[in-house]
């Protein structure tokens, strides 16, 4: 309802959004932009993940944490959640540390060393609310208690299958029978060397793709400076289990024929 107000009375719109960037949105072609899908499901903003720094509000629902945009949103939260962590129990050493020392300083009282790291830590520090804030995350509070390992864990590291499952699955329905085998080892040189001392050691040619096929399908597209590609298209709705004429909220076998 205020977005059609300032319409109706001649002004635009601006969006945090980059690809609606400059769109005159008094112009009602534009209505239907993004196919009239809600950017925040899956691959729906334009075959991508909204990034939560693009937008103020991301709908999450705790059974959907799943979803790349709502597992995103909530990675972001708990990262903001931890760095007001982070400033708050700094400031507080800092605070200590002062009063331990008589409030030493630059002889006007203040700590210098203090103001340098108080000052590099605002950028994060501005965007806590205060501690006795509900944090946006079930379980946690604003003001929890920092833990000083957080940043060397890395979730893919933990357990790299999981996030390449997908990926390999999708290769695996394009088929190796769509794969340049011949472009994938030209334009690595490294897995090329390799291959020639295979078939100097009597490796046949089905024993070579078939390796570079498994090389690039569990290793190499994970690797982007590895250029790779297909020779034919597919048709992915074959593996959709349902017809596209359904709708969002239609359930399959149970709606009526149109």
């Amino acid at each position: 309802l205020a977005a059609s107000t300032v319409l109706r009375a001649g002004q635009n719109l601006g969006c945090l959004m980059l690809r609606y960037g400059g769109v005159d949105w008094r112009d009602m072609a534009t209505w239907s932009c993004n196919a009239g899908l809600p950017p925040h499901d899956d691959f729906s903003y334009d075959g991508v993940h909204l990034s939560p720094l693009e937008v103020v509000f991301v709908p999450v629902n705790q059974l959907s944490v799943d979803q790349e945009g709502a597992a995103a949103a909530v990675r972001y939260a708990r990262w903001l959640v931890r760095a007001c962590a982070r400033v708050r129990a700094r400031d507080a050493s800092d605070e200590a540390s002062t009063r331990a020392s008589g409030r030493s300083g630059d002889g006007d009282g203040r700590n210098v060393a203090t103001e340098t790291e108080s000052s590099a830590a605002a950028g994060v520090e501005k965007e806590c609310p205060a501690p006795a804030a509900p944090s946006p995350l079930s379980g946690h509070t604003w003001n929890e208690g920092p833990d000083p390992h957080d940043v060397c864990s890395n979730a893919y590291a933990d357990d790299p299958f999981r996030f390449k499952l997908s990926r390999v699955l999708e290769q695996l329905a394009r088929g190796r029978q769509c794969f340049d085998t011949s472009f994938w080892l030209a334009s690595n040189p490294d897995l090329a060397a390799d291959v020639d001392a295979a078939r100097a050691a009597g490796a046949s040619e089905e024993d070579v793709e078939a390796s570079a096929w498994e090389h690039f399908l569990y290793f190499g597209q994970f690797e982007p400076e590895r250029p790779f590609r297909f020779v034919c298209d597919i048709d992915w709705s074959k593996f959709a289990g349902f017809t596209l004429r359904l709708r969002r909220h239609e359930l399959p076998r149970l709606s009526p024929e149109p």
